[in-house]
């Protein structure tokens, strides 16, 4: 799977790099040392314009600068520029959010100065931003609307470009007859042209497709005249993609040797011209190619290289699947403490970006990795998860093909329908001169229509019940699935009763499915919810079971979680943090009023709403609560929650009070703050051994715009000494008078 994606971006990004500007970098950061005003706006998009494809985190400051010089001297056309290279480096940066909002505020001003070219652009690169996060039908839609554009301005070489795109997006869509037409109706545009370089970035799209197709040697032959062209133009950013290409093809027709001379020569080309997001995917693929020709050493070295590219970039799934890489390579050095340790790092991050792919292919060599180690149990519960993860991408892909497969069925039943009125007019024509004729006539098309209705009702009923089987849940329809945790999964779905409304449906996991105590905490999760009716705690609609599934319906909430607004590095002012913290300590004051603990207080349970000004917080997730209505269900000893967020007394005495959940959001008080947390370590015995023996930096350390008043209440609030933390009422006083 990892090879044959390769081949694809890789495809994509020779085309990116022929936008790139002539000046080089550091020629244009020498004149911008001296330039100021219009001068240096114009010289800041060059810059930017540079880093195409090769420094988005460079790109991103120089258009930052520039977008402000810009609106300052009203400068529309250099404005739009700068958005459109914001959104590019955002793009590059999996910043999907910012990436579409300033393309789009880009598009929009090129629309108004009449500037197609650069509209279609910005369309481009929009699409570009779905195809990235895997919402192909929406990339699709923006690629079709480029090429509408192309063609109503005579774009030749836009429409040609755009043609490529569409057919890139049939092969991620493994419609790969659909892509090789798209791309060979793109061919003979650009050979009138006459346009060389886009002529093989389109050999390259075909010979992907062969690729896809394991038509090796057609792969071969249309990688190899694309690299022929890029070496005629002296193209090095292509020809190190292209000589990539080739290494996978010779990777896969198992010469090791033969792709470890073209990655070498793909990689000192990339070096070259600075290309660093082709220097990170091709020291990826010098490290599985080190694997099958037994260099581990070697292997290790490019992929801890790769990891440090990834993390200079700051792309969150290369970094995870990195991650994996490595772990796959200590475990074939059979250092498995070392393996395990990236294995879990790459669990983790899979999960937080909701890679399934990703966590089967980790979860994989985790499972291995447990099993040499002798850790039978663990081993089987991760190629428990792993076989999860598949079933879920193979329920995705079922569920599609069902989508499809009901689309054709009905058209084929109109069709049939058509052909049958058809008959059935003849029919009547021909009762007109022959009676006897008429009445046989009109008997078989009866017969025979009762025959087909019969064929295709009994056809559509069993594509029914089985997608009935996989789509809904009591009277619920699942949409989309939207999250999931170790207790169950969370789709966003439709009541189809009166209400017609959208919830969300937490169903739980099948392996718990007949595990009466996480039964039992399932369903405690809902009766607690139930008694808490408050503004600031998701609300649950229903329970109930179906077909031995326990499922929970809460309202749907539109916004991001804490946690994603900490990782985005978004440092909110301390007014909004005092706001958001005083709805949470209400809620918690509710909470504790009727007896009931959290424990399990973090960014990742509290979301922040959409269209709501101040923000309104949502506290989620009580899976883990605790009431004295209800059975104790934590064995002695067991510790639940996650670690970062455990006061002191949860660790040393597995006790849990009002005062574990004031330490819990204390710690998420100074990460709103501060964007780090109190305490760290490389693993969690040093997290542990932090929270129980050392004291917090101040937040003041890094918040100068933070009070004294609040920067003592933080610190209260992690106090290892429980009775020392403000209690409810003291916290609910203290965010009152600050706000």
């Amino acid at each position: 799977m990892t090879k044959t994606r390769c081949v694809v971006l890789f495809a994509l990004l020779a085309i990116g790099s022929a936008l790139a500007a002539k000046t080089s970098l550091p020629t244009l950061e020498k004149k911008l040392a001296g330039t100021s005003g219009k001068q240096r706006l114009s010289l800041l998009n060059e810059a930017a314009t540079a880093c195409l494809n090769l420094d988005p985190g460079k790109q991103k400051v120089f258009a930052t600068e520039a977008l402000t010089l810009a609106r300052r001297f009203g400068d529309q056309h250099e404005e739009a520029r700068a958005l459109f290279l914001q959104g590019c480096a955002h793009k590059d940066l999996n910043e999907t959010e910012k990436a579409v909002a300033c393309l789009t505020q880009a598009e929009q001003i090129y629309a108004a100065l009449g500037l197609p070219l650069d509209k279609f652009n910005c369309l481009k690169n929009l699409g570009w931003v779905y195809e990235n996060t895997g919402d192909l039908d929406r990339a699709l839609a923006y690629y079709q609307g480029a090429l509408q554009l192309a063609r109503a301005h005579s774009l030749a070489k836009q429409e040609a470009v755009a043609l490529s795109y569409i057919g890139i997006i049939h092969i991620m869509k493994n419609r790969y007859d659909t892509a090789l037409r798209f791309m060979y109706e793109a061919l003979p545009i650009l050979e009138k042209l006459g346009d060389l370089s886009l002529i093989a970035n389109t050999q390259n799209y075909i010979g992907s497709i062969y690729f896809e197709l394991k038509n090796f040697p057609k792969a071969l032959e249309y990688y190899q005249k694309s690299l022929a062209v890029y070496r005629k133009e002296n193209d090095e950013s292509s020809m190190a993609v292209a000589l990539n290409n080739l290494g996978s093809v010779f990777e896969n027709t198992k010469k090791p040797h033969a792709a470890q001379q073209a990655y070498v020569q793909a990689l000192e080309l990339s070096e070259k011209v600075g290309d660093k997001m082709n220097i990170g995917r091709t020291l990826g693929n010098l490290g599985g190619i080190y694997i099958d020709l037994g260099d581990l050493d070697k292997s290790l070295e490019c992929r801890q290289k790769e990891l440090r590219i990834w993390q200079e970039i700051g792309n969150q799934n290369l970094i995870s699947s990195t991650y994996s890489g490595i772990g796959e390579t200590y475990l074939q050095k059979k250092e498995y403490a070392q393996a395990r340790k990236y294995l879990e790092e790459a669990i983790r991050l899979a999960k937080e970006l909701g890679d399934k792919r990703g966590l089967e292919v980790s979860f994989y060599h985790l499972s291995r990795t447990l099993e040499a180690q002798g850790d039978y149990r663990h081993a089987l519960a991760a190629m428990k998860s792993r076989v999860e993860n598949k079933d879920a991408i193979y329920t995705e892909d079922m569920t599609q093909s069902i989508a499809e497969l009901e689309a054709k069925y009905e058209a084929e039943k109109k069709q049939k329908q058509i052909e049958l009125l058809s008959k059935d007019n003849q029919i009547q024509k021909l009762q007109l001169s022959r009676a006897r004729f008429r009445t046989g006539a009109l008997v078989s098309g009866i017969a025979l229509l009762l025959i087909v209705f019969f064929l295709l009702f009994r056809r559509y009923l069993h594509l029914l019940a089985f997608w009935k089987k996989k789509n809904y849940v009591s009277h619920y329809k699942l949409e989309r699935q939207i999250g999931s945790g170790a207790m169950g999964v969370v789709w966003q779905a439709t009541d189809l009763t009166g209400k017609k409304r959208s919830v969300a449906l937490k169903l739980i996991r099948e392996e718990h499915a007949s595990d009466p105590v996480q039964r039992k905490r399932f369903l405690n999760e809902a009766y607690l919810v139930d008694q808490l009716d408050h503004p600031n705690i998701i609300k649950v609609f229903e329970r109930g079971e179906h077909q031995q599934t326990l499922f929970i319906a809460m309202e749907l909430l539109s916004g991001k979680s804490l946690a994603d607004v900490i990782r985005a590095g978004d440092r909110l002012p301390v007014a909004e943090c005092l706001r958001i913290m005083r709805q949470l300590a209400d809620a918690l004051t509710r909470i504790h009023g009727q007896g009931i603990l959290h424990r399990d207080v973090k960014p990742a349970n509290v979301m922040l709403m959409n269209g709501t000004a101040p923000r309104t917080a949502k506290l989620l997730d009580f899976g883990l609560a605790q009431s004295p209505s209800l059975t104790r269900l934590t064995e002695t000893g067991e510790i639940l929650g996650t670690v970062y967020y455990m006061a002191p007394e949860l660790i040393s005495q597995r006790q849990a009070s009002a005062a574990s959940d004031i330490y819990a959001l204390g710690v998420v008080y100074y990460e709103m703050l501060t964007l780090e947390k109190p305490f760290l370590g490389e693993n969690p015995g040093e997290i542990i051994r932090a929270i129980l023996e050392n004291e917090p930096v101040p937040p003041s350390h890094f918040r100068a715009d933070l009070s004294r008043e609040q920067t003592a209440l933080v610190l209260r609030m992690l106090s290892k000494d429980p009775g020392q933390r403000p209690t409810d009422d003291d916290l609910l006083a203290s965010f009152a008078a600050a706000g």
